[in-house]
This record gives C-alpha cells, sequence and structure tokens, in this order.
C-alpha cells in the first residue's frame, strides 16, 4: 500500500512512510512544508513585535510617571490638589497594564503607593493611608525578592509612624524590615527609626543609598512647607492642647487642620457670609 501511495511522484527528498518505508516527497509536500515554516517564523515573530512593543510602552509610561511626580511633589500649590495626584497615577497604572512582568511593574507599584502615601499626607485622609498601605504590600506579595522591597516596607512603618502615629505597628513593620531583608539600604534607616520609638524621640535623617535619579522620588523644598500660624502649643478644656495650626491654599478651596493631642468632638456648619 506504501509503495502505491509512492508510485508517480517525482523524488526530490525522502521521508518515512506510515509502514516505516521510504518514500519520495512530491512538490506539493514540499509547498506545503514550506509554507508551514513560514507560518511559525510569521507568528513567532508577530509574538516578539507585541512582547517588545509592550516593554517599550510600560518604560515610557513608567518614565513619563516618575517625572509627573517629581515635578508635581516639587511644586506643594498643585500637590494640595487630589486631582493632580490622580493623574500622575495614570501612567503607572498604564505602565503595569502594558507589560505586568516587565521589570517596571514592581516600580509602578511603589509609585502608585508613593501617590496615595503623598496625597494621604494632604488630605489626611485613612482612606489614602490605607490604599498606599495596599499599593506597597502589593508589591511585596507580587516580587518579594525585587531590590526596592525593602523601600516598600520602610514606606509602610513611616505610614503607620507618622500619619496613623501608631507607633506599635510601626515598630513591627521596622523589624521585619531588618529580619527580611538584612542586607537592604534601608536597614540603617529603619533601626535609626527603632531607636527612636524605643527612646521617644524622632530619628536624625541616615543617608541611604540613593536611586538612579531618573527614578528617586524628588523632596519638596523646605520653602514648599505648609504654613503654621500657631508654632506654640495652645492648652485648652478637657486637657486638649492645640499644637499648631495649619493651612494649604489653592484656586478651589482652602484646607485648615488643627494638630490636637487626642481626638476631640466637631459639628460640621456653614458659616455665612457677613
Amino acid at each position: 500500500r506504501d509503495a502505491m501511495r509512492c508510485r508517480g511522484s517525482v523524488q526530490t527528498d525522502n521521508h518515512v512512510g506510515p509502514s516505516g518505508r521510504f518514500c519520495p516527497l512530491d512538490d506539493r509536500g514540499i509547498r506545503m512544508n514550506v509554507r508551514a515554516l513560514l507560518r511559525i517564523v510569521f507568528v513567532s515573530a508577530l509574538v516578539l513585535g507585541f512582547a517588545v512593543t509592550a516593554f517599550a510602552s510600560a518604560k515610557n509610561e513608567y518614565q513619563r510617571g516618575v517625572s509627573a511626580f517629581n515635578s508635581l511633589l516639587a511644586n506643594e500649590k498643585r500637590a494640595g490638589l487630589r486631582a493632580e495626584w490622580e493623574a500622575v497615577m495614570k501612567p503607572f497604572l498604564r505602565s503595569l497594564g502594558a507589560d505586568p512582568k516587565s521589570e517596571y511593574a514592581p516600580r509602578s507599584m511603589f509609585f502608585l503607593g508613593r501617590c496615595y502615601e503623598e496625597l494621604a499626607r494632604r488630605s489626611f485622609s485613612r482612606a489614602d493611608r490605607l490604599k498606599a498601605l495596599e499599593a506597597y504590600d502589593r508589591m511585596l506579595a507580587t516580587y518579594p525578592k525585587y531590590g526596592w522591597s525593602d523601600d516598600a516596607l520602610f514606606r509602610m512603618g513611616l505610614i503607620w509612624q507618622e500619619q496613623f502615629k501608631d507607633v506599635a505597628k510601626a515598630e513591627r513593620v521596622f523589624k521585619t524590615l531588618i529580619d527580611t531583608y538584612p542586607q537592604g539600604d534601608k536597614v540603617p534607616e529603619a533601626r535609626e527609626r527603632l531607636l527612636g520609638i524605643k527612646g521617644g524621640d524622632q530619628p536624625q535623617a541616615v543617608a541611604a543609598k540613593a536611586k538612579p535619579a531618573e527614578e528617586k522620588p524628588a523632596r519638596a523644598a523646605p520653602s514648599a512647607a505648609p504654613k503654621k500660624a500657631a508654632p506654640a502649643p495652645a492648652k485648652l478644656k478637657d486637657g486638649l492642647t492645640l499644637l499648631g495650626i495649619r493651612h494649604w491654599s489653592s484656586p478651589d478651596y482652602t484646607r485648615v487642620v488643627m494638630d490636637m493631642t487626642q481626638d476631640v468632638h466637631y459639628e460640621r456648619a456653614l458659616v455665612e457670609k457677613a
């Protein structure tokens, strides 16, 4: 039967028939094999092209986000607006969507946490603080061995210590950082924070290995800090102490914050114009 299948064909190459016998391969078979090979090459090139494009898009969006973050952080007037921070988050979200497996994915997750962290400093919103912690935690869960993991833990510790005023949780986070990433560049600062918590004092700044300039978040200029209208503590009734008053002004609204030694009862009211 195999011999009948082979009979009448033009011999150009050999292949093994169903029974193991060698049969000549005709022109039609060669054309089919070439077409199949070309399809494989085309699909492979297409997949590779998509991968390269996705990586380039992830990189470009990430770099655009870092530039926007640094620019906003240096402008305290703009930084007081929620819409500005939400706009900065979009390039990082697009970078994650373009290529979730690229090296820019954990970096984008980290900067999403930084955006919510800086927003929470100005909004004093518990929800924003929790979103910052969630972004850092998601980065740690997805990329636990990435080089910025100790940075994410350190930022979480700062949020608990400085924004939530929960030194017990901050202490646990700093200890976890030291135990999990003993070679991390944030270990010296974490140790300094722990010393400050135990001694009741704010730790002094510790020099740490810096990230590349295009990736490291910029610090706001000292002159851009919120104004303090009442620097001296003022004793109030029921043992309350007013530590200070801060305010931010923008074209849309003015926010006034009173720092107290404990929670106080307040009521909302509309002040009519005189």
